[in-house]
């Protein structure tokens, strides 16, 4: 199953941001990671891209979501800003979605819930969404059938028609579904409170290269197709 980490959006780009330009103006890089922490907390807090009472815990999700998105690298306690950090300083958008498409979502704490995952899911997504009979993607569908399905590359097909059959079903049927799902342990993260699907739509967003569309009441992830050009190369980078 897909696992998500649970960051704003908003927050995310601009914490992001601080937390390069903090490293590189304060000299932070390749200096043990406990020493700068307490300085990041403090020139985060002044810049108001954290709350002021920043919490260790918020700072080290923060660090383990930059690593994950490959802005900085580090080696035991020390760590070093990468190229593709410092390009996300200088266009954050498209540095932003360019990393997303390399990423796998996974949580070490949660093994069973992400192992044998052989796709790249932002790419999937997009390939989903790229395909005519599919066009956007439902907070339910991402969590009830995308994350869990679609595991595979030759899973394409498989979670195409799974989605397609659930849109065929009558609103009564698939709310019953979805809430039987919220109660079961995978439910309960991909859809529940605080779900990781909504994390993921708001993240992605984030790039500009997807956006969020609401239509009676309901809000679906779709493309950004202003910015055809970047994403038909991602589809033919990994097509290919």
């Amino acid at each position: 199953m897909w696992h998500v980490n649970k960051s704003n959006s908003t927050d995310m780009i601009l914490q992001f941001e601080s937390f390069l330009k903090i490293s590189i103006i304060k000299n932070l890089e390749q200096k043990k990671w406990n020493v700068s922490k307490e300085i990041l907390k403090r020139e985060m807090s002044i810049q108001g891209t954290a709350a002021p009472r920043i919490s260790d815990s918020r700072i080290g999700t923060l660090k383990s979501d930059i690593y994950q998105m490959g802005f900085i690298k580090y080696d035991n306690e020390y760590f070093k800003i990468t190229d593709a950090g410092h390009e996300f300083l200088r266009n954050n958008k498209s540095a932003l979605f360019f990393q997303f498409v390399k990423m796998q979502f996974s949580n070490p704490t949660i093994l069973d819930y992400c192992k044998d995952i052989y796709v790249f899911p932002v790419v999937g997504i997009i390939k989903l969404l790229f395909n005519g009979k599919i066009n956007y993607l439902t907070k339910e569908e991402l969590g009830y059938i995308v994350f869990l399905n679609y595991l595979y590359e030759d899973s394409f097909d498989e979670v195409k028609e799974k989605i397609l059959e659930f849109r065929n079903l009558t609103n009564e049927k698939r709310n019953s579904l979805i809430d039987s799902f919220k109660n079961t342990p995978e439910g309960h993260i991909t859809l529940k409170k605080a779900s990781t699907a909504t994390y993921l739509m708001s993240r992605l967003s984030a790039t500009n290269y997807f956006i969020i569309e609401k239509e009676n009441n309901i809000k679906s992830l779709n493309l950004n197709y202003s910015f055809i050009d970047d994403i038909r190369k991602v589809l033919d980078f990994y097509n290919g």
